[in-house]
């Protein structure tokens, strides 16, 4: 029987039909945020992209989005493969098939650039495996968490691993040795309530400034930490337009007679990446499901490496009835949306947001 922290991660990677308060806990101290915004919505910063296509080239369902200087990386959920692009959106290759073996995919849900190549976390084989444009290369190993990020760091990939019986959050793979290596806190709303962390079974981590960063869908709690698991610094992140997380979560979720409902009133995290002038650039949803229909509303927000915010819930623009999914590079925030054009048309676009102009400082 699938808990409903299993169908989270669906529901991240199920159409999107586009229509807080705190309690002190730990070492972390709240931050306070103007009501004064510059600007409430993110612009376009370059023309959008849309992916070629023809009868047999196609991005059905993407589940994750991936940049680099030359090329774009699209998972499609329906195929179980990786679609390649330039950055002009001229279809280049396909990577991998549906299956279980080396080089295949069943729920390619989280990818991330690095220096090694491109990382694909698998959702439903629990691997990571590291590929180029030209296929799977050998390395593909099994990881003993379900993670909705990945990124790299000093001494190897970081991957989102929220854990409550060791009480961590963050999962080291050295690539080199295979070796793994569990770290960093929990917030104690998660300990304290087990409904929340099955509710909410995902961190986010990024690296940034010689520190790991780590957040959660179920918390509004933000560390700062070292290598070595220990906390530098916390935060409460702050909403302005998003939901936010309430105080009373685990209550709410104890006492609702639709768990998944009451879950669905909350802001979740998604991303968390590193941005230029020392700043943190992080991504929330605001979900509702109505029966079949999912809909949701996206926002950017800003903070030094301090942890400070300078910039709180900037819309990010969405186009109706779409899956969109999400990828930072630099200041650039991109978004891989399908539009529909009719009946039966279906286009894939992806739009850059320039995050630099985001500048409603606190």
């Amino acid at each position: 029987m699938k808990t409903f922290g299993t169908q989270i991660l669906a529901l991240l990677y199920t159409p999107i039909l586009v229509a807080c308060s705190s309690s002190g806990e730990e070492s972390g101290r709240e931050r306070r945020m103007s009501s004064s915004s510059a600007i409430d919505s993110l612009r376009a910063a370059l023309p959008e992209v849309t992916l070629g296509q023809n009868d047999s080239v196609f991005v059905s369902e993407p589940s994750a989005l991936a940049v680099t200087n030359s090329s774009i990386f699209v998972a499609d959920a329906g195929t179980s493969t990786i679609l390649v692009y330039d950055r002009a959106g001229t279809f280049r290759n396909r990577v991998g098939r549906r299956g279980k073996g080396p080089g295949e995919f069943q729920a390619p849900a989280v990818m991330a650039t690095t220096e090694t190549g491109l990382v694909v976390v698998d959702a439903a084989l629990q691997r990571l495996t590291l590929v180029d444009e030209q296929g799977a290369k050998p390395h593909a190993q099994v990881i003993p968490a379900q993670a909705m990020s990945v990124g790299s760091g000093p001494t190897g990939l970081l991957l989102g691993a929220q854990d409550v019986p060791s009480k961590s959050s963050v999962l080291l793979v050295n690539l080199a040795d295979s070796s793994m290596r569990r770290f960093g806190p929990l917030p104690l709303d998660l300990v304290k309530n087990p409904q929340i962390a099955s509710s909410y079974p995902f961190s986010i981590v990024t690296y940034a400034a010689g520190h790991v960063l780590v957040g959660f869908t179920g918390s509004s709690w933000l560390y700062r930490i070292r290598l070595d698991g220990t906390v530098v610094d916390s935060t409460q992140t702050v909403a302005r337009l998003r939901r936010g997380v309430p105080n009373d979560l685990g209550e709410r979720l104890r006492k609702s007679r639709s768990p998944e409902s009451e879950a669905m009133s909350t802001s979740m995290l998604i991303m968390l990446a590193p941005l230029s002038r020392n700043r943190i650039g992080t991504v929330h949803m605001d979900f509702v499901v109505d029966g079949p229909a999912v809909s949701g509303k996206a926002y950017f927000s800003a903070l030094d490496n301090s942890l400070r915010p300078l910039c709180t819930d900037v819309v990010i623009p969405l186009l109706s009835d779409t899956r969109p999914m999400f990828s930072f590079r630099s200041d650039t925030l991109l978004v891989v949306q399908n539009r529909l054009s009719g009946e039966a048309a279906v286009s894939t676009l992806v739009t850059s947001f320039d995050t630099s102009t985001a500048n409603c400082a606190s």
